[in-house]
């Protein structure tokens, strides 16, 4: 399976910003977007890094430094990578949010 996502194009004038959020998790934004690899979960698996509740929880409502989020990407569906319940707030409260995942993620 391949994703394709198409996003503005970061120009000269302009600054890329990435956060790391925890395990495989990053935050990656623009002037003109932003989106949320594989960072909206709560598992901790063995010695990787959990995303933190406090960053959670200001990726949902929006709060500094995420207040723009374009696009959740998720790459593959394990617990460390996807929460479906997670994933339901997140359009609760963010609606414009688009969301790309894998089927097996969808069918949650």
């Amino acid at each position: 399976m391949y994703f394709v996502v198409l996003m503005p194009v970061v120009g000269a004038d302009s600054q890329l910003n990435v956060i790391y959020l925890g395990n495989e998790g990053f935050y990656i934004s623009s002037d003109s977007s932003a989106v949320v690899i594989d960072g909206l979960h709560q598992q901790q698996i063995d010695a990787y890094q959990p995303v933190p509740a406090a960053m959670r929880e200001n990726i949902l409502k929006g709060a500094t430094p995420f207040e723009r989020l374009d696009l959740l990407l998720v790459t593959h569906y394990h617990s460390d990578h996807f929460d479906a319940d997670l994933t339901d707030r997140l359009l609760e409260m963010r609606p414009l949010t688009w969301v790309v995942a894998p089927q097996q993620a969808a069918r949650q």
